[in-house]
Parts: structure tokens; sequence; C-alpha cells
């Protein structure tokens, strides 16, 4: 089932790409897309600040997944993981036969 969430972005994300497809941010403020001469459009500007954005957000991510798994120190009380065959074994008699050959690739890709 999914979350109020996932409804939420599913139900809204069409009609933010009809909007963001309409009009358009300017310092004037928001104006359509056909009333924005070219030459006077800061599109660029902004599209710049969004991938700086990106990108910081993505080096943030990558240092905390990095300090996770090499740098942190484990914690007890946590279940030790199985052997990967157990696992494997395990999951074939867990899905049915048609589903088998992708479990086994995804687990073949980690």
């Amino acid at each position: 089932m999914l979350t109020a969430v996932t409804w939420f972005g599913v139900i809204g994300f069409p009609f933010a790409l009809l909007f963001a497809w309409a009009f358009e941010l300017t310092p004037e403020g928001l104006k359509r897309d056909h009333e924005v001469d070219r030459t006077e459009s800061i599109a660029h500007e902004t599209g710049r600040k969004v991938d700086f954005a990106i990108i910081g957000l993505l080096a943030v991510a990558l240092s905390f997944v990095i300090w996770d798994a090499y740098l942190s120190e484990p914690k007890d009380g946590l279940p030790v993981a199985e052997e990967p065959s157990r696992i494997v074994e395990s999951l074939r008699s867990w899905r049915p036969p048609r589903y088998q050959h992708l479990l086994l690739c995804c687990l073949s890709l980690t």
C-alpha cells in the first residue's frame, strides 16, 4: 500500500510539470512563459544555482555513505548477516519460479 506522501507525489507531479512548462519565475514575479523575453530570461542562472545545489547535496549524501560504511564503529547487538549462499537458497524457495532469475540477478549485482 502506498503512503499518503507517495500518493501526493503521484497526483501532484503532472500538475507541477504542467505549471513548470507554462510559467517562468522572473525577478518581477511569476509570468507566462510566452510573455518573457528570452534575452531577459534568468533561467540559465537559476539552472546553474540548482545544479550547484544538487551537486552539493549529492556530495553530502556521499560523505554520509562513506562515513557510515568505512569510518563509523560497528554497533553491538545487531544481528550478524547470514552467509550469501544460505540467503540465496532461502530466496529460491521464497519466490515463485518466474521471479527467481530476477532475484538472482539482483543478488549478483550487489
